[in-house]
């Protein structure tokens, strides 16, 4: 409506003029309602997370600022060392190279050491 028509609105009298303000609010109370039920969503309603739209922001724990994984000075946890008495079977495995250098190892020869590990494994063979 612009002015005009308000004037023309005015001018035709109290009753025709309160018939459109009575119109005007009960537009006016539906539009509230129909915006109340569009912003409902799981977090303010009894609706279920599964019907809120892609534009709805999660409710809950903030995410972390931290490296997934084990942090720095963290103690690490491993198997013990099994002794070869303890072993059923024992299999000679190594790597085909080097995990730091990437030099190829020789069995024969390249036996290191400090990456020997043993422990009891039920997937090999008997």
């Amino acid at each position: 409506m612009d002015k005009q028509q308000a004037e023309i609105l005015y001018d035709s009298g109290k009753e025709p003029t309160v018939e459109k303000l009575l119109e005007l609010d009960d537009e006016l109370e539906r539009l509230k309602q129909k915006i109340a039920s569009l912003n409902k969503d799981s977090t303010n309603s009894s609706k279920p997370p599964s019907t809120d739209g892609p534009n709805v922001k999660k409710q809950g724990k903030t995410p972390s600022t931290k490296n997934p994984g084990g942090q720095k000075g963290h103690t690490g946890k491993n198997r013990p060392l099994l002794s070869v008495d303890a072993m059923d079977h024992v299999y000679d495995l190594y790597p085909p190279s080097c995990e730091h250098c990437g030099r190829g190892l020789d069995p024969k020869i390249d036996q290191p050491a400090d990456t020997v590990l043993r422990h009891r494994c039920l997937s090999f063979p008997k």
